[in-house]
């Protein structure tokens, strides 16, 4: 299961949001803004992903657990 892959490298983000905070043009401004945008949806989105494999794990694996439990 690869969940974290859909998410940028934390380099870019900080690149982007370095870039935004610098520049004073209101168009690329924007774009960077846009950009900071789409990555924090993304990782909104593999956030909520990654919770509900957490909530609700295969239940193989809630065997495999209770198994180990004995």
């Amino acid at each position: 299961m690869k969940i974290a892959s859909s998410e940028p490298p934390l380099a870019t983000t900080t690149t982007n949001l370095s870039m935004y905070k610098k520049h004073t043009n209101t168009q690329v401004r924007k774009k960077y803004e846009n950009t900071l945008q789409s990555i924090y949806s993304s990782m909104k989105t593999t956030s909520q992903r990654f919770n509900e494999v957490i909530e609700s794990p295969p239940k193989r694996t809630q065997l495999h657990i209770l198994s180990n439990i004995k």
